[in-house]
């Protein structure tokens, strides 16, 4: 089961199409415009992406936070994305269906995540205030001064940090982000 090897390139097996669609959501079409992505990006034919293979994406190179979105990809300390994996974060940016369940790999919930992580840029499971100012010195860069950022820094977390503890966890996310309209800014896959 999975990739099929033919001759310098490899091609999707039936079962693991098939898999990747229940998993995902994505029709074969996509799933096939996705896999043809994934090969173009895996330069060697290793069936594998590294970070340096998704670090030659001009999305990712031109966007401040670049590096974190490849962290992303690369779950716990795993060095190698395989296609399914890979299939599976894209998942996440695909447009919600009208009452999509939390459990849904595209859902709110899913989106909100992300950012979470995102934000948390030592993964400790919270946001702290250097993880805001490292996050929003990231976005905003030379256009907004050091004591500047700190200030806004400072109002975040004291609008966000419901108990008081420096930190912002992900209850505290939740609320602070809940006009955030996500469900939209954090779907952009197009396959047409």
């Amino acid at each position: 089961m999975g990739l099929i090897w033919s001759k310098s390139e490899y091609k999707l097996s039936p079962e693991m199409l098939k898999e990747v669609k229940i998993e995902t959501g994505f029709t074969t079409r996509q799933v096939n415009r996705l896999f043809s992505r994934f090969q173009q990006l895996d330069h060697d034919n290793t069936q594998y992406l590294t970070k340096e293979d998704l670090g030659h994406i001009k999305e990712i190179i031109l966007n401040p936070l670049g590096d974190r979105i490849v962290d992303f990809f690369f779950v716990g300390n795993s060095e190698y994305l395989t296609f399914p994996m890979f299939a599976r974060i894209f998942a996440i940016f695909r447009p919600l269906e009208k009452h999509t369940p939390d459990s849904e790999i595209n859902s709110r919930e899913s989106k909100l995540k992300l950012l979470f992580r995102l934000a948390d840029s030592n993964e400790d499971g919270s946001i702290c205030k250097e993880d805001l100012f490292e996050l929003l010195e990231m976005m905003m860069g030379a256009k907004v001064g050091e004591e500047q950022l700190h200030l806004i820094v400072d109002r975040v977390l004291s609008e966000a940090d419901e108990d008081q503890d420096g930190l912002i966890n992900l209850n505290e996310f939740r609320k602070v982000t809940k006009d955030l309209d996500v469900e939209t800014k954090l779907s952009f896959i197009s396959f047409s």
